[in-house]
């Protein structure tokens, strides 16, 4: 037997192994995790789903009404986790140029960034029309309702 033919077994199953940890990996980013961003609103806001889109239009001032009414972005508070994830998972930005697109928005059209808050998922279950977003980890069942999950 030559060596290279010693080798081919190890191969396949070095190969199979390799596949079913990237199978595994995937199904596992798949799941839920405490970290997913949950996109929340408040019950006066009819509508059971959001596009990635209408978040855009909204968090950046582009478009006031949704799901049938006056729409009211929450921020989480700036350099939070999940305000970062928010910002490159449906911004497509980082903390700079969020805050360049607010200078430019408030000199050109005096438009101001939504507001801010430390408990999200309270503000947003306070304020009728409101739509905001936090990770699953803060989350509470029950307390307003999840349009989307990133």
């Amino acid at each position: 037997m030559t060596k290279s033919a010693g080798l081919k077994p190890l191969f396949i199953a070095v190969s199979t192994a390799l596949a079913l940890t990237v199978t595994m990996a995937q199904s596992a980013s798949r799941a839920e995790s405490p970290n997913d961003i949950l996109i929340i609103a408040n019950s006066s806001v009819n509508a059971e789903k959001i596009s990635t889109d209408d978040l855009v239009a909204i968090f950046l001032r582009k478009m006031e009404s949704f799901g049938g009414g006056r729409v009211i972005p929450i921020n989480a508070k700036g350099g939070t986790a999940a305000r970062k994830a928010f910002q490159a998972k449906v911004l497509g930005m980082d903390g700079a140029s969020e805050s360049g697109y607010w200078e430019e928005q408030k000199i050109k059209s005096g438009l101001t960034p939504p507001v801010e808050f430390a408990e999200t998922v309270r503000a947003v279950f306070h304020m009728k029309g409101s739509i905001g977003y936090c990770r699953r980890s803060e989350f509470k069942e029950g307390v307003v309702k999840i349009l989307l999950v990133l």
